[in-house]
Order: structure tokens, then sequence, then C-alpha cells
């Protein structure tokens, strides 16, 4: 709920931004909790924390699942890398 309350208490933080409208709800992933054709653009970046268990994922793009050789492996051709 931690996350809840910082959204609520710095509503200044997003409130400046024009035709732009923030929400927190804590809700299931399945089912709807919009009306149809009232959202844009739907962002979480807190989905995969609810996971049931670790998944084996080789072809992914989640940086805290790569094993530690394929994290090296990936940050060594990133092009990101600093000189």
């Amino acid at each position: 709920m931690k996350a809840f309350r910082t959204i609520v208490d710095s509503n200044e933080s997003y409130r400046k931004v024009p035709n732009t409208f923030f929400s927190a709800i804590g809700l299931s992933f399945y089912e709807q909790i919009l009306p149809e054709e009232t959202v844009h653009v739907g962002f979480s970046s807190s989905a995969i924390h609810w996971l049931s268990e670790p998944l084996s994922a080789p072809d992914h793009i989640i940086p805290s699942a790569f094993e530690d050789s394929e994290f090296l492996a990936l940050a060594s051709i990133s092009p990101h890398k600093k000189a």
C-alpha cells in the first residue's frame, strides 16, 4: 500500500501534466477495471512482482531474471555501455 500512498501524497508532481490522468488501481489484471474506450495508454511497473513463482524465460527482457553470465553477456553488447 506504500506505493498508493506515494501517488496520493505527491499529487502535485503529476497534476502539472495537461490532459493526463494518473491513478493507482489495486485490482487484478484479469478483470475489467475501467470502461471500454477510456484509456489510450496503460502502464504497470509492478506487474512482474505478482508472479506466483520464479519464471525460467531464457528469451526474456527482465534484467533481474538473468543469470549472471547472461547479464554480463548482454551488458557487453549494450549500446548504452560506458566506454
